[in-house]
């Protein structure tokens, strides 16, 4: 569990003035044995919710037992002194409870939530998993050996699930060893909410928990949501029921976080009143409903949903319906009808927090991961953190509304409706003309391409600078020359010393990045041969002088020995970190056999002799050819008037000489013989990479990345999840030049190469004949869409992407209109397009282990 500090601040400022509000405060006790007990009553509903915190993490774990945590949270649920691996299932379904568990760095959670006359037997069998674990010696093998096989090595640093060198050696004695000593009534803590009085409740723990050493710790769980079908709008007779529609959408938010309080109150401001958005929305769509709401159920992240509860009548249709609460949900927004209603609703909330303890059908549950770990008075004083939220807290809560409404379920019930199911999408939305885009695109007389585009609705300023080409114009034997070039130009400037710049950068609040940060995992994605960058984030009311100051980096680099050296002594630490990669000397040789000797072969960084060879003259003279305005394209996004933009780059960028005309990249090789490649690095891990250049319509695009990506989905499932011969394992599509690539790419142990080879091709193979279903295809649709959104989200990607865009030589927003496409994609045409361009004989194929 995550604490923020200003959450923090919030409940320690306001739990005395929350403890007044509350009807039912908890009660909190010590076990003899050193348990910890929280109890919270609430009568009004017959169910009781349990949650166990184990301070059982990485940071307890002994040197030879690291990621015996994560074992535990999965070993646990094998079986017990009195119940087997499926009693232990059986005995929880028949309760009808929720049984569950995360691994954290510092903890282990475990929840349950069962009916009030099954309290005991629920939290008896919670007590049995905790204390009485058997660890079965061949569930631990079967789960040491795939976890180990999974997990290490992989490009993701995941600390909790130890090393490779752990996974592989760690012994069952060893990990029982570590259960013993952790799980024990000291090391948790133990929050049962529901309807109970606290002395019976503490009796009935002490029956179940009561035994054990000590231990301290508190944090929290995580979970996962499905995706939504493809028909996502059912509907059902019921007879002798009004009609109603019931919707509802994830929000992935943690339960405690501010934001979950301001989505409550928006939505009670989107919903509630005769004046409501919401209620004005049906009418304007001639919908009579005599009762509809909006409100959010919290749950586990990523499980909170929102609901929309409407009742009509027998002739309204379902869907306008949705379309109403897609236009009261986008109200939500700044200048938004819902917004303007919203004073009147947080001054309600602190009553409506109050009377939210009576809705406890589901409250401890929905509860439990805000009390686990969290100061004493924390529910006390959540019906007054509404008051407390600045406006951004706000803004943030609507965008996850808005983001929502891509992921409805709904189902419409009547006497009169007949069983069926159809697709909803929430109606195409119109821009309110004050958030509205002004966008402007040309080039300078130098050569210098821009394009520029104003918003409103954020006050972050972003400029990305495109150089390119990259490789293609690198001396020849001087490879990574334009690398080491960006390190001296973010470092220091003839105006500025490295310091000064630093100082001047922090002062302004701007960010300027030119290089991958390698601490960062796959902080290289769009690291490429193409073209090299440099990006800026600013606040909007410092934009000028970060466009100056951008200029300034890139005309007037200090090009030194001290820097350049320092810079060389970095870069030989990558060369040599990529050296030793399987998987990036499996994708650079595969890279080779595609298109041999061309410009996209070549490394970003070099080589350990090519960047040694690079003099300071080398540098200087290279930096001449390369800041030039028939280079450069430079795409901005931002809160400023985009005249005010232009007019900023020509003052900064328009004396740049136009340079000479910039070497083209030749054709990249369409071969139809594919290519074989083999390297031995000695690594415990092997990697390997299937491609091939592809070919396509481009009104086949859309239909193409949806079948790459279900294809990868299969691959995943198949290979990792289900055979065991993978710890990654992708498909993928990217354009490479002026050609377009399809990729496979695994990581696997050199004795299960041959097999893993096979069966990737033969997964590939099977999917070209396989059935594609529609719902799978719209799960497909909404994961793709929502990954591409999502990398979409902030300034500087919105000029990132349009700076492709320009490289390109695609129209302004073609990569979004790409993404509407998406929807438009059918099981039949996924179907065509992986039989006509996904071949598997066309593959060629490198291994290096």
């Amino acid at each position: 569990m995550r604490r923020s500090s200003p959450l923090m601040v919030w409940i320690l400022t306001l739990a005395a003035a929350g403890a007044a509000l509350a009807a039912t405060p908890t009660t909190e006790v010590t076990l003899d044995n050193g348990l910890r007990v929280i109890l919270i009553p609430h009568h009004a509903n017959p169910m009781v919710a349990s949650a166990v915190v184990v301070a059982s993490g990485v940071t307890h774990e002994p040197a030879k037992a690291a990621g015996a945590s994560h074992f535990l949270e999965h070993l646990l649920f094998n079986g017990t002194t009195s119940r087997s691996q499926k009693q232990l299932y059986d005995d929880v379904d028949r309760l009808g409870a929720y049984n569950n568990a995360t691994t954290r760095e510092d903890h282990t959670l475990f929840t349950m939530l069962a009916a009030k006359d099954l309290a005991e037997k629920a939290l008896a069998i919670q007590a049995d998993m905790l204390f009485d674990s058997t660890i079965p010696a061949e569930n631990f093998d079967t789960e040491s050996a795939f976890r180990a096989f999974a997990f290490a090595g992989t490009p993701i640093a995941r600390p909790v699930l130890g090393t490779e060198a752990t996974l592989t050696g760690i012994a069952r004695a060893d990990v029982l060893a570590y259960y013993k000593d952790r799980y024990v009534p000291g090391n948790m803590t133990l929050v049962v909410m529901g309807d109970f009085a606290p002395d019976d409740m503490l009796a009935l723990v002490k029956r179940t928990f009561g035994r054990a050493p000590r231990g301290t710790s508190k944090p929290a769980p995580a979970a996962a949501w499905p995706a939504r079908p493809g028909a996502n709008l059912a509907t059902a007779k019921a007879e002798g029921s009004p009609d109603r529609v019931l919707a509802a959408f994830p929000v992935d938010i943690d339960p405690y976080d501010p934001r979950a309080t301001a989505i409550s109150v928006l939505l009670s401001a989107a919903s509630e009143g005769e004046d409501a958005p919401l209620r004005v929305a049906l009418t304007s769509r001639g919908v009579p409903a005599e009762d509809a709401t909006l409100s959010l159920e919290r749950r586990v992240r990523p499980l909170s949903t929102v609901v929309l509860d409407a009742r009509i009548d027998a002739a309204s249709d379902p869907a306008k319906v949705l379309d109403a609460m897609a236009e009261a949900i986008r109200a939500t927004r700044a200048g938004g009808a819902a917004r303007a209603r919203l004073a009147r609703f947080v001054s309600q909330a602190a009553s409506d927090g109050v009377l939210a303890r009576d809705q406890i059908l589901y409250f401890p549950m929905l509860r439990s991961d805000r009390i686990i770990g969290s100061p004493k008075g924390f529910l006390d004083a959540e019906p007054t953190l509404a008051a407390a939220l600045p406006p951004s807290t706000w803004d943030a809560a609507a965008e996850l509304l808005v983001k929502g409404l891509g992921f409805v379920r709904a189902r419409a019930t009547g006497a009169g409706r007949a069983d069926g199911a159809t697709r909803w999408e929430p109606p195409a939305e119109t821009a309110p003309p004050k958030a509205a885009a002004d966008l402007v695109a040309g080039a300078l007389g130098n050569g210098l391409r821009y394009v520029v585009s104003r918003s409103d609705d954020s006050d972050v300023f972003a400029v990305h600078v495109a150089f390119v080409p990259r490789s293609a114009a690198e001396p020849e034997g001087k490879d990574g020359i334009t690398d080491l070039l960006h390190r001296a130009m973010i470092r220091a400037t003839e105006v500025h010393e490295a310091a000064a710049l630093e100082a001047r950068l922090s002062a302004i609040g701007a960010r300027i990045k030119g290089v991958d940060d390698p601490s960062v995992p796959f902080d290289d994605y769009y690291t490429t041969p193409e073209f090299s960058w440099l990006r800026a984030e600013a606040p909007a009311t410092a934009w000028r002088e970060t466009v100056s100051l951008l200029a300034e980096m890139i005309r007037f680099p200090k090009i030194d020995a001290a820097g350049v050296d320092e810079a060389k002594k970095t870069m030989a630490r990558l060369v040599a970190k990529r050296d030793g990669s399987a998987r990036e000397t499996a994708a650079e040789r595969l890279d080779a056999l595609l298109a041999p000797g061309h410009p996209l072969t070549h490394r970003v960084l070099g080589t350990s002799a090519s960047v040694a060879s690079i003099g300071l003259d080398d540098l200087v003279r290279f930096q001449k050819a390369f800041a030039t305005g028939g280079r450069m394209i430079v795409t901005v996004a931002g809160p400023v008037a985009t005249s005010d933009v232009v007019a900023a780059l020509s003052a900064d960028l328009g004396g740049l000489s136009a340079g000479d005309p910039p070497p083209s990249a030749p054709p990249v090789p369409r071969s139809a013989v594919p290519g074989v490649d083999e390297a031995t690095l000695g690594k415990p891990q092997a990697a390997i990479a299937l491609g091939t250049v592809i070919e396509f319509k481009s009104e086949d695009r859309p239909a193409l990345v949806v079948a790459v990506a279900m294809l990868s989905d299969r691959l995943a499932f198949d290979l990792r999840e289900t055979r065991g011969l993978a710890y990654s394992v992708d498909s993928t599509l990217r354009p490479w030049g002026d050609a377009w690539r399809w990729d496979l790419q695994m990581g696997t142990r050199p004795e299960n190469i041959a097999e893993a080879v096979d069966g990737l091709r033969q997964g590939a193979s099977a999917f070209r004949e396989a059935e594609i279903r529609p719902e799978d295809v719209a799960r497909t649709i909404n994961a793709v869409r929502g990954r591409a959104l999502m990398r979409r989200m902030t300034r500087i990607s919105l000029a990132y992407e349009a700076g492709m865009e320009v490289m390109r030589g695609e129209a302004a927003g073609d990569e979004r209109r790409m993404l509407e496409a998406l929807a438009l994609v059918s099981a039949d045409d996924v179907k065509r397009v992986a039989s006509r361009y996904l071949d598997p004989a066309r593959l060629s194929r490198v291994v290096v282990h």
